[in-house]
Parts: C-alpha cells; structure tokens; sequence
C-alpha cells in the first residue's frame, strides 16, 4: 500500500528564490527533503509525488497530498503530522510544507480514486 500524506504546502515566490510560477496540473513529481521535530538537518533527497487538486490563495499556499514514489524503500515516518519539508528543483528550493495528517487509501494500483480521497481528506480538516 502507498502510504501518503495530507500537507500544506507554500510555493516560494521568485525573491525568495522559488519560481516564476508553481506547476501546472495536478500532479508534480520532484526532489524533497524533509526536517521531523527529532532532526537537526534536513533528510537526504526523497522523490515525492505531490498531488493539488485546488488552486493556490493568494499567499501561494495550497492543500496538497505528498507521497514517495518509490514507497518500498521510502522512509515514511517522515509522513508524521509535524514534519517539515522542502521541495527542490535540482539545489533550488521552490516551496516548503509541513504534513498535517498521514492516510493509508484503499485505491486500485495506477492511483485511480486519489483526487476523491484528497477532496475528502480537505473537508475532514
């Protein structure tokens, strides 16, 4: 099963180094590191699924679902309520989030059924 995360998410604006735009589409798929409450530094580099079904507000700021993509080898306590993370575009840091909650979905394997549980998962908050 492909555990994944609900988390807020903030795309840094271009001053803060981030980039033009955030990503268009549902689905983005990059480098994150992630800082839990036990840990001085960041992680090494995990790729990360990032799924945003809404639209950013006006601060940058979405709820989106995080998950790894390569779950069997993932370290996936760093889907723990509380753990920050960054999202990186090669060295760049282009947005940073935290996870609010962890999910464990029953969808089919290609990930049918994700965008219904991330709507459910927002109204749950």
């Amino acid at each position: 099963m492909n555990d994944y995360a609900l988390a807020i998410l903030r795309w840094l604006s271009v001053d803060e180094g981030g980039r033009q735009r955030p990503p268009s589409g549902l689905r983005y798929v990059t480098l994150a590191q992630f800082q839990s409450a036990t840990d001085e530094e960041m992680s090494e580099p995990w790729s990360l699924i990032v799924e945003a079904p809404e639209p950013l507000d006006r601060a940058g700021t979405v709820t989106v679902t995080v998950r790894f993509l390569v779950p069997e080898h993932a370290p996936l306590h760093y889907l723990t309520p509380g753990t920050h993370f960054q999202l990186l575009e090669g060295k760049r840091k282009v947005a940073v989030g935290e996870i609010v909650r962890r999910e464990q979905p029953e969808v089919n394997r290609n990930g049918a059924g994700r965008a219904a549980l991330l709507e459910s998962a927002i109204h749950k908050k």
